[in-house]
Formats: C-alpha cells, sequence, structure tokens
C-alpha cells in the first residue's frame, strides 16, 4: 500500500498514482471483459460453423449454403453487448492508459442529512448523507456536477466546512480521491 502523502502529491499534479488503477478501472470492468471475450467467442464459432457446413454443402446436395450475413440478424443479441461492453473496456483502459485525473478543489458544503435539504446548494463540492430503511448512513460528495458515492474512509479524510479536493477521471466521472486542501 502506498503512503498517502504520496497518493496525494501525485493526485494534486493531476495524475493517478500507481496504486490507484483498479480505481480507476472499478469493480464492472472485469465482468465486461469477460462478456466481451465470451460474446466474441460466440460470433467466432458461429462463423467458423458456417464455413464448415458450406464446406460440406459443396459434397452433399441436400444441405443448403450458409453465410453468416444472411443470418446477422441472430447475431444482434450477441453483437449489441460485445459492442456496449466493449466501449467500457476501452473508456477504462484510456483512462488508466493516460493517467490524468480532473482536480476540483473549494470549500465543501456540508448539507447533513438530504431530506432535510433536498435541493443541494451551488457550491463546488456538497457533501450530504441519505439513509437507507433501517437508518444506516450513505455519504455522498457532488462534485464536478454529479454525486459520487463515498466510503467510510474517504468520508473520514473530508473536512466539512473547509477546503478540500476532489479528484475524478475526466471520461467516466469516477471519484477517486479526497484530500484537504492545504
Amino acid at each position: 500500500m502506498a503512503n498517502q502523502d504520496e497518493v496525494n502529491r501525485a493526485n494534486l499534479s493531476g495524475r493517478v498514482h500507481p496504486s490507484q488503477r483498479f480505481a480507476v478501472l472499478g469493480w464492472d470492468f472485469w465482468p465486461s471483459l469477460v462478456i466481451v471475450l465470451a460474446c466474441s467467442w460466440v460470433v467466432g464459432y458461429a462463423y467458423k460453423r458456417a464455413q464448415d457446413i458450406n464446406m460440406l454443402s459443396e459434397h452433399n446436395e441436400f444441405i443448403k449454403p450458409v453465410s453468416v450475413f444472411d443470418d446477422l440478424l441472430y447475431l444482434i443479441p450477441v453483437l449489441l453487448p460485445i459492442a456496449w461492453f466493449l466501449r467500457v473496456c476501452i473508456r477504462r483502459i484510456v483512462e488508466v492508459s493516460r493517467g490524468r485525473l480532473d482536480v476540483i478543489g473549494g470549500r465543501t458544503h456540508d448539507v447533513g442529512d438530504r431530506r432535510k435539504t433536498p435541493v443541494l446548494p451551488q457550491c463546488p463540492l456538497v457533501l450530504y448523507t441519505t439513509y437507507s430503511r433501517g437508518n444506516n448512513p450513505y455519504y455522498h460528495l457532488q462534485a464536478g456536477g454529479k454525486s459520487h458515492a463515498v466510503d467510510r474512509d474517504m468520508h473520514a479524510k473530508i473536512k466539512p466546512e473547509g477546503n478540500n479536493t476532489a479528484f475524478v477521471t475526466p471520461i467516466t466521472k469516477r471519484l477517486i480521491n479526497v484530500a484537504p486542501s492545504p
């Protein structure tokens, strides 16, 4: 694990620290990659089977030749997930390879309970809390016009009603780190 001061220095310079690469990829990158590979295998297998059937049809008059492009309608349910999840994977890989972060700094306004204040003020950073049915608190930070879920460790680093800096990925707008401003 990297030193938090080293991570904050890298983030303040607008760069992703190497220990934060998995946070940039996110938990949904790996299932998306598996879906892309599985669907690509299905399309490749269907293409290979169509070639095998066409080779058999040359020697047997009862086998009708098959064209993959004629049956493209049947491949659409497989091609759409490939396109969507490939887009997800490429965006995350581009963010990791570029290694840049957007730095959003300023005074953090702590609203507290969102139920008491349904409209959030227009501040650079807004911290608020929502509650589950069991009254468990969930912390959120609005930075750059998007609301991000904040875990307890990151919430402990935020200075309410103080100056903080949020670090967000430029493409997917994923919150990577929050640090008190110097």
